[in-house]
């Protein structure tokens, strides 16, 4: 039975109901009531699948500038012109990379790097690699200057190649 999302609202969440998982708070993912409680009558415990990003057979990296100024929304912001970037990129040039890293979860990391000498040695790693990639430049119109480099994206590729790059860097 397809369930809806309340009108006007978009969610999205993957339901399982598998042993090796760990039971939620239902009311957590629910924008309203009506959607979960028509599957809590069909299934009494539901699970959300738990994984780590070690699990992963594909990811989609972004390194992040810390040397930049910048509020957690600006670099949520440019986090996502990466993302979307260098996805459109993969799925262009790579479309089955592209196929299973949509399909198991979109798995995304964002890392931190010091400089913009950084940010540029990561890009040149991964085209070396033929792996996508794009660096951002911020339009300037709030928090940085015109032009400035904020961040770049890799991937959706199989973690290995992506590790190779960004394996070492740490969490941001």
């Amino acid at each position: 039975m397809p369930i809806e999302p309340c009108q006007g609202r978009q969610w999205r969440a993957r339901w399982c109901l598998f042993a090796q998982t760990e039971e939620i708070d239902q009311s957590l993912f629910s924008p309203c009531r009506l959607p979960l409680a028509l599957i809590s009558q069909r299934t009494p415990k539901i699970k959300a699948e738990v994984k780590s990003t070690a699990d992963f057979k594909y990811k989609l990296v972004v390194a992040v500038r810390r040397d930049l100024d910048m509020g957690k929304g600006k670099i949520a912001v440019q986090v996502g012109h990466a993302s979307i970037t260098v996805a459109e990129e993969t799925r262009r040039r790579r479309p089955e990379w592209w196929k299973e890293w949509f399909e198991e979860g979109q798995c995304k990391v964002v890392v931190k790097i010091a400089s913009e000498g950084e940010l540029e040695e990561v890009k040149r790693q991964a085209d070396d690699l033929g792996l996508a990639s794009a660096i951002i430049r911020d339009r300037g119109l709030t928090q940085v200057e015109p032009g400035t480099a904020t961040c770049v994206g890799i991937g959706p590729a199989p973690a290995d190649l992506v590790d190779k790059i960004t394996g070492t860097l740490p969490l941001l």
